[in-house]
């Protein structure tokens, strides 16, 4: 009899969690900043490269490896593209919109472009988005809720080896 009570009572906990998550979820999400180990350490190696291209070369050396003795407009040039890819991901992250609607279909626009999934809560800490078999839909993709309150969620996204955190504040 206690065991069954025990399994009883576990079982409404476990749903009601799984329903207030499910409700807080519920609405129209804004991303508002992206941290990811990777980005950042492709964009560190490529300022370490500009700080340092041509200081140990000589003018023959130059030419032959960048096509240039002008180092000082090379490192300009790569400074541009290497702000232009910050900028583009600044943007790409303030352009990233997730609804998740009572339905269960979300919602899902990135820089313009939006395309709609089934959603669903695995369990009590991941999302799973999968295609309403629309044809040229994307993949089923599995995000980690590490938080979600009223006020912010933070999901992880794991792809390709790349892992990113994404922290999202709600629609006011």
């Amino acid at each position: 009899m206690r065991r069954t009570l025990f399994l009883l009572l576990t079982t409404i906990v476990l749903f009601s969690c799984k329903t207030n998550k499910q409700k807080t979820l519920t609405g129209t999400w804004h991303a508002i900043s992206l941290e990811s180990k990777e980005m950042d350490s492709v964009l560190t190696q490529g300022q370490l490269f500009i700080d340092t291209v041509g200081k140990n070369t000589n003018a023959a050396a130059d030419i032959q490896l960048y096509g240039t003795v002008n180092m000082d407009s090379l490192k300009h040039v790569l400074q541009s593209q290497l702000d232009s890819v910050k900028l583009m991901q600044a943007e790409a992250v303030k352009g990233t919109v997730f609804q998740f609607r009572k339905d269960s279909v979300a919602i899902l626009t990135f820089s313009g472009k939006t395309d709609s999934m089934k959603w669903h809560l695995d369990t009590d800490t991941s999302i799973t988005l999968s295609p309403l078999g629309g044809i040229g839909s994307i993949e089923e993709i599995r995000m980690e809720i590490i938080a979600v309150s009223d006020t912010a969620m933070r999901l992880r996204f794991r792809e390709s080896g790349a892992t990113s955190i994404v922290t999202f504040h709600p629609e006011k």
